[in-house]
């Protein structure tokens, strides 16, 4: 059996695409919410039941799914990461068949090339996290709905043949939106846009209304714990550790995110200011979807309408939440970009005078993505948590203590030392947490907080990383300068170390300043 030229082709993107993600995907640290992955995946599983209400725990299910897979291939940043790799090749498949159902073979190529080159798609690759399973899972539902409307008749804007095993694709949406429910609990979303999706194809819709009714009716089963849990929250309002972000600075991200990518700022990017590379990259990006969305709206309005929806809906949806409780970050919405790119392969695949001119066009936005690869892996992101830990594990001895600011860095340092090659026992070594000091606090406080966690220690490790969120003004880095003398130092990429010897005098002194 021989492959044809398409399958071929969908083949080779999805090798690029792996190629792409596995090039550098343990080249740098984990970050502090992928440690948290570790540390609550292994937890005691009463325990990580107990956490799933718990505010923070934002993907209950994909902490089992995570404590299943480090029970088959073992805990470490390759491993970790390894599993996003897989969801991410995966999305972009999905995004291939259901571009097809919208728009026809030659979108469909042109959509999942810029999937395939997409920076915060590789990104989220390589990191410990939801956010290649989440948009799987969401995406999976949509294209499942898309099929089970077509098993009646061939809807004029879908370029296949109906579905002949029907109830298969209402289950599959059923199942693949209840588990992202619970891989993510902003995935309900994601019934805002079935419902306009439903809302487009209402013709169909209606032949279908028995087993669309009932699935949609089962949905709200899985949901109702989520709300249960969620409802306090959403009643008191307030504060939920994300800032309060207006509708234009969201939408400007999200589209800065999924044309440029995290390394706007790095050198590749010549003699342009990170603001100027994000405006050109972003601005290309849109006018291609907008042409896009524009050719095709006389003769595709239904596919056209879908896409559109897909792009947006989520996002002011996630506004309207946040005037109650701010929950917006660029990855929870990462699910939408894919529309971003269906648009503009859309626009590429349109028969019109100016084609050549969109092919340039397409040509410079994958240059341009590729540029953002680059950047990316060329300037590094994430603290050197392993680096510091690495330093840590061969220059400390027993009996130091490690003082961390932010107090949050301890787990990512931990970790390294506990699952990796680093000879270093965590058992020789204390631990200590410095204090918050963003509220205000007296000199005589912070002494005295930090003398309590030195204790009878003579060699004092200072482990900063990302310590602005708790020390703007630097009042704990200022005492240890003033008041021990420092031994070594050292700074790697967001983490700083020292070494701080206590001298006789000054550990005579601490009964005094704890009164």
């Amino acid at each position: 059996m021989t492959l044809s030229r398409r399958t071929w082709f969908l083949h080779l993107l999805l090798f690029t695409a792996y190629a792409l993600r596995i090039l550098n995907l343990a080249g740098e640290s984990l970050w502090r919410d992928e440690v948290d992955i570790v540390r609550f995946a292994t937890l005691p599983l009463s325990n990580l039941v107990q956490n799933f209400p718990r505010a923070g725990f934002n993907g209950p299910l994909y902490l089992l799914l995570m404590r299943g897979w480090f029970d088959l291939v073992g805990i470490s940043d390759f491993s970790l990461r390894y599993f996003s790799l897989v969801f991410s090749v995966l999305l972009i498949a999905l995004v291939y068949v259901l571009a097809r159902r919208l728009f026809g073979v030659s979108a469909a190529r042109l959509s999942t090339l810029l999937m395939v080159v997409s920076p915060v798609h590789i990104w989220y690759a390589g990191e410990g996290k939801m956010y290649t399973l989440q948009p799987a899972l969401l995406i999976l539902a949509l294209y499942a709905l898309v099929r089970a409307l077509a098993q009646t008749n061939r809807p004029p804007d879908f370029t296949q043949t109906p579905s002949k095993h029907t109830s298969l694709w209402w289950i599959t949406l059923l199942f693949s939106a209840s588990m992202a429910f619970y891989v993510h609990l902003l995935s309900p979303i994601v019934l805002l846009v079935l419902a306009v999706w439903v809302g487009l194809n209402w013709p169909l819709a209606r032949q279908s209304l028995r087993p669309l009714l009932i699935t949609l009716g089962l949905l709200t089963a899985p949901y109702v714990p989520l709300l249960i849990w969620q409802w306090p929250t959403l009643l008191k309002g307030g504060s939920s550790g994300h800032a309060f972000v207006p509708l234009d600075t969201l939408l400007n991200a999200l589209l800065y995110d999924w044309s440029i990518g995290f390394g706007s700022g790095a050198p590749l990017y010549f003699m342009l200011q990170p603001e100027q590379v994000r405006w050109v990259t972003a601005g290309l990006f849109l006018a291609l979807a907008g042409l896009g969305a524009a050719l095709r709206l006389s003769s595709a309005p239904r596919a056209i309408g879908m896409t559109v929806s897909w792009l947006f809906l989520p996002a002011l949806a996630v506004f309207a939440i946040s005037l109650r409780v701010a929950v917006f970050q660029p990855r929870y919405l990462l699910w939408c970009a894919p529309a971003l790119y269906v648009l503009m392969g859309n626009l590429v695949a349109t028969p019109h005078p100016a084609r050549w001119f969109m092919r340039a066009a397409m040509a410079l936005s994958i240059a341009v993505a590729m540029l953002g690869v680059a950047a990316q892996i060329s300037t590094p992101i994430r603290p050197d948590i392993r680096g510091a830990s690495a330093f840590i594990a061969t220059h400390a001895q027993p009996g130091d203590i490690l003082i961390f600011q932010i107090p949050y860095g301890r787990y990512g340092v931990e970790y390294y030392l506990q699952h990796s090659a680093f000879s270093l026992q965590l058992s020789g070594l204390g631990i200590a947490e410095a204090p918050y000091t963003n509220y205000g606090m007296s000199q005589a406080e912070l002494a005295n907080e930090l003398w309590r966690g030195i204790g009878p220690a003579q060699r004092i490790w200072l482990v900063e990383t990302e310590a602005e969120m708790w020390d703007e003004q630097g009042l704990v880095r200022a005492w240890f300068d003033q008041t021990l003398p420092l031994v070594q130092k050292m700074d790697f990429r967001g983490v700083r170390l020292s070494l701080h010897q206590t001298t006789l005098d000054k550990r005579l002194y601490v009964p005094t300043m704890q009164r």
